[in-house]
């Protein structure tokens, strides 16, 4: 009796050999048809064979960036006998899935049959067929990126961590990490089209075993038990924006994903938040893959099982072992590799060209070897002016011994006199990392006639135990603030006294005028707007110019009983100085009374050219959520139409943009964004010059 036939293209690196999937797509009528051939390896290696044996020792294939390093299979197999090569008729296990246009499955079939090899594609060439070429094969790849475009945003709305941006040359996988594509679209076009169909396979084939209480290895996924799917999406919509806070979006991100792990039980997958979910999609390239496949064989001749629980259970030891001793020896590996290349940059003396990551790098073995050379100290003192020092090595800088170091930690701590804010960044980067205990702080308000209030933190650093002393601030978080500054102070050993101004016998009286610390208009001006019965003030800041010469542009505002009014830009060098001079301009304008300019109607008082960071600025200044975008694709995949509303949620109730068209995501976005900014920050015409 003759076999079945399937068509199918592979999509795949240019060099690559073990080629274990094909797709095809059609549209009929309605319905979108797909099939996913996959290479019916378990046909040709049986259980318990030497091949087998061998396959399950090493787990799954390794790869460099353009070659295999250790195949899981022979190469004269994976490469070879077992590879869907074109030209070459293989034997393959085809998933047909028949789907609605809303994405319904009318239907899934799974049969063996042989592969009618259509194109051997990499992914620049099956791109490229998204817009036009082979009249063969134009039609069904324009289909195939149409229906995963569609299949990554359901899986989006439906709470999965997706996300894919042409522009940035990024993508999520099916666990939510960050995978960084080529930078071109027809590359990374088609890495989504292989990426979402295997995903559609595995999870019908998942919830069939399971459906039957059948055996079979699932993948499960956990994600940290803090994590927020919608401010996790938030992330990757800054990391993809780049910019000053793209590095930190992007660590929070991988913190919150927790490591997939194998199991004969079905727990869920965090990442694409569905409740089941497993692999058989690549039986050449992972063993779970290949003994998911000889089930479903199994399953389709009615024979017995191969594996049964107990057994599906000692594989996946085995394979959560090996990738648990590889994830830590590529760790490994990478710290000596970045403490190789940080000790070079120390004895070179060169470090403003460094990114993030090797300034840390450099800072730890800095402190490691107390040898912090001048240029090092002054570029530290540059980065700190740019507020461009993570937590992680501004912590470095506090700890370690002999004068280099001093020298180091000085300039920490005298920018930390007029950046409280990152001293709390930094106690909460140590209460993270397990060493120290959780801070004890009291606040109070000052003795009778002072305007202000004092904190005193005591806590404990690796069993050792300090306290900042009473210090006075304008406000509690002012006091706070300058309060883990002095304890940072003591736990370092630093001979350090807080500045005069920060002494409880410096509050100024309680008058009726609004008076101002000259060094802190900032706090002042949240003193002002507590003793005057107003809302606390929002800042809204843009960062504008090159990383390594931002301009920042601040606008405080306030909330009077005729509107919201907003002092005009203030330009500087750091967002602290553009911070201090708006509320330095908004302070004043309160204690003389003189009218304040309103934000005109289109929201450009700011003079900002990206709507969305002034609108994340808001809500963080008003403390409100952060806002959340919805976005839906329509029109041919040449010529693509974005249409975006954005809300946000307000202790007054919700709020929703009116929607914005755009041709490109991130633009429709944007225009959302502007929408809301003129529905939530009104004009006043009584507020104007």
């Amino acid at each position: 009796m003759a076999q079945p036939r399937f068509s199918g293209v592979t999509i795949d690196g240019a060099a690559a050999r073990d080629l274990d999937d094909a797709i095809w797509v059609e549209r009929a009528g309605s319905v979108w048809r797909v099939t996913v051939a996959i290479a019916n390896v378990a046909a040709a290696i049986s259980v318990g064979s030497a091949e087998d044996m061998a396959a399950r020792a090493i787990g799954f294939s390794r790869y460099s960036a353009a070659a295999t390093i250790r195949p899981m299979l022979p190469r004269h197999l994976s490469e070879m006998a077992l590879s869907l090569l074109p030209g070459e008729s293989r034997p393959v296990i085809a998933f047909d899935v028949d789907l609605t246009d809303t994405l319904d499955v009318l239907d899934f079939r799974i049969a063996t049959g042989l592969l009618d090899h259509a194109g051997r594609l990499s992914h620049a060439e099956a791109g490229n067929l998204i817009d036009g070429g082979d009249p063969r094969l134009h039609g069904m790849m324009a289909d195939a990126w149409r229906l995963a475009a569609a299949l990554l945003e359901d899986r989006r709305r439906s709470g999965a961590i997706a996300f894919f941006s042409p522009d940035a040359g990024l993508a999520t996988d099916e666990d939510g990490h960050l995978v960084r594509l080529d930078a071109s679209g027809p590359v990374s076009r088609a890495y989504i089209v292989v990426q979402e169909l295997m995903v559609l396979v595995n999870r019908l084939v998942a919830e069939r075993f399971a459906a039957a209480g059948a055996p079979l290895l699932f993948r499960n996924h956990r994600g940290n038990p803090v994590a927020d799917r919608d401010a996790l999406r938030q992330d990757l919509d800054v990391v993809a924006g780049g910019g000053a806070h793209a590095e930190a979006a992007g660590r929070r991100l991988e913190m919150m994903l927790g490591r997939a792990s194998l199991g004969a039980k079905a727990l869920g997958h965090w990442g694409l938040n569905l409740p089941i979910y497993a692999w058989v999609t690549s039986p050449i390239r992972r063993y779970a893959d290949f003994v998911n496949q000889h089930q479903i064989l199994a399953a389709l001749t009615g024979e017995p099982f191969p594996f049964g629980f107990d057994d599906i259970n000692a594989v996946a030891a085995g394979i959560n072992d090996l990738a648990t001793r590889e994830a830590e020896e590529r760790s490994a590996s990478f710290k000596m590799a970045s403490t190789r290349r940080a000790v070079r940059h120390l004895d070179r003396a060169r470090f403003a060209s460094l990114d993030a990551n090797d300034m840390e790098a450099v800072i730890k073995a800095a402190s490691a070897e107390g040898a912090f050379p001048d240029e090092l100290v002054a570029e530290i003192e540059q980065r700190l002016g740019a507020r461009s020092l993570t937590a992680k090595a501004m912590s470095r800088l506090v700890f370690g011994a002999g004068p280099p170091h001093a020298a180091a930690r000085t300039a920490l701590l005298r920018h930390l006199e007029s950046n409280t804010a990152d001293a709390v960044a930094i106690l909460n980067h140590l209460e993270q990392t397990g060493r120290l205990s959780r801070p004890d702080g009291q606040a109070s308000e000052a003795v009778d006639g002072a305007a202000g209030f004092t904190v005193a933190i005591c806590a404990s650093l690796d069993g050792t135990a300090a306290a900042s002393g009473r210090l006075a601030g304008a406000t509690r978080k002012e006091a706070r603030q300058r309060a883990v500054v002095a304890l940072l102070a003591r736990f370092a050993g630093a001979e350090w006294a807080p500045p005069q101004h920060w002494q409880p016998s410096a509050l100024p009286e309680k008058t009726t005028g609004v008076a101002a610390p000259i060094d802190d208009p900032k706090g002042a001006v949240i003193a002002a707007c507590q003793r005057m019965g107003l809302p606390l003030p929002a800042f809204a800041v843009v960062q504008k110019g090159p990383p390594h010469a931002p301009v920042f542009s601040a606008v405080a505002s306030v909330i009077l009983a005729e509107g919201r009014a907003a002092t005009e830009p203030r330009e500087a060098k750091t967002r602290k100085e553009a911070e201090r001079l708006a509320a330095a301009a908004l302070l004043a304008r309160l204690g003389d009374g003189k009218p304040m300019t309103a934000e005109r109607e289109d929201g450009a008082a700011t003079a900002t050219s990206n709507p969305k960071g002034l609108l994340q600025e808001r809500c963080v200044a008003l403390g409100w959520p952060l806002p959340f975008y919805e976005v839906v694709q329509s029109g041919p995949a040449h010529a693509p139409e974005f249409r975006a509303v954005v809300r946000i949620t307000t202790p007054s109730g919700d709020l929703a943009s009116d929607p914005a068209t755009a041709g490109v995501r991130k633009e429709a976005e944007k225009l959302a964004a502007a929408n809301m900014l003129r529905l939530s920050v009104p004009a006043s015409p009584l507020f104007h010059e």
